[in-house]
């Protein structure tokens, strides 16, 4: 996350395909990213959104335990495909969640029905992020959840979800699949972040620590049938190979 900085690239990365070559799944949306960004550099305007992205930080980010924070407003500008508009637009109703979330929660130290304030916090934080159902349409490199404010056990159902939505995912079958949590920094028993790291010790690694406290989880690939052939070729007595 921390080469979203969009004025550091300035090479041309862009996959040259012949018209007649099929392009689909992660590599198409990879495709489509580096056009959009060569667009922007060949037309000389890195600058400009530079300062776009100044404009929406001064706009949106500010400090405080709810507040949105300047790689944020980064992750969701590139997310968008650098359109302002649409960044404004998604930034406008995470203040308008993360708002909620605040209230809601003031409201759980008072409140008898804390069940209802807490189902209702966990829809507001898991519409934050890639609907689940969709995440098979999103590039890899965007597989990015945040965690703030979840329960622990809100933290873990989600993650259940994600993992099992995305074990079905056509990319499982080619590779793993890595995806980026955002847990922040508390590392205490109970904490998100320490939980994770202990339930998952040989598929999460630490990564970023510029950015956020963020973990990368990966999902290993899917054994199809001709892994299981290539297996019995090797492990075979004697060997079918």
């Amino acid at each position: 996350m921390g080469s979203i900085i969009l004025g550091q690239e300035t090479k041309k990365d862009v996959c040259r395909l012949k018209k007649t070559e099929s392009v689909s799944g992660s590599r198409y949306a990879k495709l489509q990213k580096s056009i959009t960004k060569e667009k922007f550099i060949k037309n000389g305007d890195v600058e400009h959104l530079e300062r776009t992205v100044t404009r929406l930080e001064a706009r949106f980010a500010r400090k405080g335990k709810y507040q949105i924070k300047d790689k944020w407003v980064r992750f969701i500008y590139e997310k968008n495909k650098f359109n302002e508009k649409k960044t404004i637009e998604e930034l406008g109703r995470d203040v308008v969640a993360r708002k909620e979330v605040e209230e809601l929660y003031a409201k759980m130290k008072t409140c008898d029905d804390v069940k209802s304030a807490s189902q209702r916090i966990d829809i507001l934080l898991r519409g934050r992020n890639h609907p689940l159902g969709t995440l098979h349409q999103v590039p890899t490199d965007q597989l990015v959840f945040d965690f703030h404010w979840f329960s622990l056990r809100q933290a873990s159902k989600y993650l259940h979800d994600l993992v099992y939505e995305l074990k079905s995912d056509p990319r499982a079958v080619s590779g793993d699949i890595r995806i980026k949590l955002i847990v922040g920094r508390g590392d205490f028993p109970g904490s998100i972040r320490r939980t994770f790291i202990e339930w998952f010790p040989h598929n999460v690694s630490e990564s970023e620590p510029d950015w956020w406290s963020v973990l990368t989880l990966t999902i290993r690939k899917k054994a199809v049938y001709a892994d299981l052939l290539d297996l019995l070729a090797v492990y075979s007595d004697p060997p079918l190979r």
